[in-house]
């Protein structure tokens, strides 16, 4: 993977500390970089048909963990 390619995939710090100072609008854009990762997290094992479903409980419970952490970002 190219270094630039690398980064395209990091959220700025700007975002970051934007987020964490309480705008709702960073705070999405945090939720929504990390949103593909949850999924994979809260995926769970195929059903009787072969298909895979997202447990909506755990993607509620990352993003909440994800959301405080985020709140406890220093920026001083």
């Amino acid at each position: 993977m190219s270094i630039k390619k690398k980064h395209e995939k990091l959220l700025d710090y700007l975002t970051i500390a934007k987020a964490a100072d309480g705008d709702a609008i960073a705070m999405e854009a945090v939720m929504r970089h990390y949103r593909p990762y949850m999924r994979t997290l809260a995926k769970r094992e195929p059903d009787e048909h072969g298909r895979a479903h997202v447990d909506e409980d755990m993607m509620r419970r990352l993003e909440a963990k994800l959301a405080a952490k985020v709140l406890l970002f220093r920026t001083d």
